[in-house]
């Protein structure tokens, strides 16, 4: 039998590190969790990417929304607002 795992949510606020690699933004922020849980966990980060700059904002989705707000990044958008999370 498989031991049991109980999930606790955590809503650390952690620094979000400026790079296109989403893998490695996230690698980063399980690192900063641990030092300060230290305890087993998942990371759940994600990045934003639309059709019309598809690497836009990607990883980078938190800085940007800070910077120009929802508004700005539907501006950016343009007439197409399909896009992936």
């Amino acid at each position: 039998l498989a031991p049991e795992i109980r999930l606790e949510q955590s809503l650390l606020d952690l620094p979000e590190i400026q790079s296109l690699d989403l893998q490695e933004v996230a690698l980063a922020k399980a690192r900063d969790a641990w030092a300060t849980i230290k305890q087993p966990l998942i990371v759940d980060d994600a990045g934003l990417y639309l059709a019309t700059y598809p690497l836009f904002p990607g990883p980078l989705t938190k800085f940007v929304h800070q910077s120009i707000g929802m508004h700005g990044i539907l501006h950016v958008a343009g007439e197409n607002r399909k896009g992936l999370f």
